[in-house]
């Protein structure tokens, strides 16, 4: 056989020769003609002198052709070298890559279809099979214009592994019904696939420790959790942009900056470690219950502050009248409602005012109840983010409490001073004071409290408030002075009473400083037991991927960790809350909270309340259905000893 370059040698001489024919041809076309036939041989046909003609072949068109054909030849060398390539690369493919093959992933999905078991054996075998046959086989990427035919016009379509795992979970419920044609439910579907994807992407360098630790947790979470017991790393997450919003306030790139939500979470488990109920009990232990009537009075307190974020004043009129009456039999109502605005502004926070009808012959005071919102729209935001302590009476206060405080008093001191003027008159008794009950939630607990100061200023008024988780909002020594006219109410741990700009800067600064490595890596080592006897259907493959796993978060968290404290240690370097005053929640203090069994609720003084407790159930201790009606009902069915009661007015019943 010829080498290559030997015919590259004959057809350039094959070639030359050819042109010099045609070219003799010319100069001597009486005597010789050229004649190329329907199959491409090229004859050379000399005239004889009978008229006939005597050809012979110069070009065959096998000859013609040799040059496609050499270059066949190389295509043909190439692919097979590509050929080997493959192979080789077959023979040392792991099983994810392997299983990422459209022929494997055909098969596994044609046994979910089916409901059939998945062998992985075969499907490993018959990939690898098909693999090799169609080596040397055309491409097919030309054919990349029919999208809709393609298994790769998904981004997000699953891989191999995610497949297998889904059939694999698929399988495992089936089999633990103990009827293997059982149906799965597609929610179990969509918790194997967030499963599968769990592990399959592990390696994938763009995924996050927080997003690494997501899947994971997902995973292990209980397949019937307790109610209200949950992994709290995503209840972090779901408050990011609020914390993120304060921080920017208070401490503008140290706080945005440096925001590292494990950082938060695992310092929250550890202050609720360290602040568990033997704490508490030891905290409390010698402080006086409240009395259930008090209680009671607060629940009303709490419906009414409740009812004020509806955006609905019929709403608000109709309950006020239906739910407070004097006479149930004769439907005479006790209170009407007198003003009400639903939208809150800047400093001028939505409210609503609602007056005592007095019974006849009656010389009693004329009792007004003025309900303020707390935050729940733009405006609200605003003035919960004016921070700043601003000299008041002798000490501070809340800039944007003072603010809405002031507002209040602006707008009603001449419509309440003209309604106790007409009480005064009907009633023939001058000196009748008018008993003025100042009610809210949170922001609008704080402006109540606040607003109660300032009307006690006017001749004749008697102002009273009760705030449930208002923010820290006067001094020490001028909250002190308000206890026999306000009560602040906080709920275990609710964040909100405990909140001034100092209080958020010490707390801050103290998650900045926490190293969260071991709590971090004591959740990663409690889950793996969890995950592997949940997916031991796997038998080596489960150990071999979950101790890749666990090798590689275990690093990245480390790394994290050492990366957070780095970036922090220089920001703290100058950071301090001298510059902020202290401030506390209002008056007499009330605190409800959980003691390992039960509900307990103590007066306690506000100052208790000067710092955060980071914990993870902060923030839902700030709502009325869900944090403060819970905590007082519990109390009340305490007292009571029946699991049953239920008070007149109940929070939690409200739809707003």
């Amino acid at each position: 056989m010829w080498s290559k370059a030997s015919s590259y040698s004959f057809l350039r001489v094959r070639k030359i020769w050819l042109f010099f024919l045609l070219l003799h041809n010319g100069n001597a076309r009486d005597q010789t003609v050229m004649n190329i036939q329907a199959d491409g041989t090229v004859l050379e046909c000399t005239a004889l002198k009978n008229d006939e003609e005597r050809c012979i072949v110069v070009m065959n068109p096998v000859l013609k052709n040799e040059e496609n054909d050499i270059k066949d030849d190389l295509e043909e060398e190439k692919e097979e070298e590509e050929q080997a390539l493959e192979k080789k690369k077959l023979e040392g493919m792991d099983l994810i890559a392997l299983l990422d093959k459209p022929e494997a992933k055909r098969q596994i999905k044609r046994a979910l279809d089916l409901g059939e078991q998945v062998d992985l054996s075969a499907i490993v075998s018959s990939t690898l099979s098909h693999s090799v046959a169609k080596l040397g086989q055309p491409s097919l990427s030309q054919a990349k214009p029919m999208v809709a035919l393609t298994e790769d016009n998904d981004k997000n379509e699953l891989s191999g592994v995610e497949l297998l795992m889904t059939a694999a979970l698929r399988d495992a419920a089936q089999q633990a019904s103990g009827d293997p044609s059982q149906y799965v439910h597609p929610e179990q579907i969509k918790i194997f696939l967030q499963v599968a994807k769990a592990i399959s992407r592990s390696n994938d360098p763009g995924l996050d420790t927080e997003s690494s630790l997501q899947h994971l947790i997902t995973i292990a979470e209980p397949d019937h959790p307790i109610e209200g017991e949950r992994i709290g790393l995503s209840e972090i997450v779901r408050e990011k942009q609020i914390l993120q919003d304060t921080l920017k306030h208070l401490l503008g790139q140290l706080g945005l900056q440096y925001l590292n939500p494990l950082q938060v979470h695992y310092y929250m488990i550890d202050e609720e470690i360290r602040k568990d109920p033997i704490w508490k009990r030891h905290l409390h232990h010698y402080l006086p219950s409240v009395p259930k009537e008090k209680v009671l009075r607060m629940t009303d307190a709490l419906y009414l502050s409740q009812l004020a974020y509806s955006n609905n004043c019929t709403l608000i009129e109709s309950l006020v009248a239906g739910e407070f009456q004097i006479d149930p039999i004769g439907h005479k109502g006790l209170w009407t409602l007198r003003n009400c605005s639903a939208d809150a502004k800047l400093f001028q926070p939505a409210h609503f005012m609602m007056v005592q009808q007095p019974l006849p012959n009656g010389s009693v005071p004329l009792k007004v109840a003025l309900i303020i919102r707390g935050t729940h729209q733009p405006a609200d935001f605003f003035t919960d983010g004016a921070l700043n302590a601003v000299p008041y009476r002798g000490g501070f206060v809340h800039e944007g409490v003072w603010n809405s405080a002031q507002w209040i008093r602006e707008t009603y001191e001449d419509d309440l001073k003209m309604l106790l003027q007409h009480h005064r008159s009907n009633q023939k008794n001058d000196k009748l004071p008018l008993r003025l009950h100042l009610i809210g939630h949170s922001l609008g607990g704080a402006a109540a409290s606040v607003a109660a100061i300032e009307f006690n200023d006017v001749p004749g008024f008697e102002a009273f408030a009760v705030g449930f988780g208002s923010p820290s909002s006067l001094s020490p020594k001028l909250s002190r002075t308000m206890r026999n006219r306000i009560t602040t109410v906080v709920n275990d741990a609710d964040c909100v009473p405990r909140m001034s700009a100092r209080s958020i800067v010490s707390a801050w600064i103290q998650v900045l400083q926490f190293n969260f490595t071991d709590l971090c890596l004591n959740d990663l080592n409690r889950m793996m037991p969890i995950i592997k006897s949940k997916y031991a259907i796997f038998g080596p493959l489960t150990d071999t991927m979950l101790n890749f796993w666990r090798s590689k978060m275990e690093d990245q968290i480390r790394k994290e960790a050492i990366k957070q404290l780095s970036r922090t240690q220089k920001a703290l370097v100058n950071a301090s809350i001298d510059q902020y005053e202290l401030l506390i929640p209002i008056g007499d203090c009330v605190h409800f909270y959980r003691d390992g069994t039960s509900w307990q609720s103590v007066y306690i003084d506000c100052l208790q309340f000067q710092e955060i407790e980071v914990v993870p159930h902060m923030i839902d201790d700030h709502s009325v259905s869900g944090g403060y009606y819970p905590g007082m009902l519990g109390y009340l069915r305490k007292l009571e000893k029946n699991l049953n009661f239920r008070p007149l007015h109940e929070a939690d019943k409200l739809s707003v």
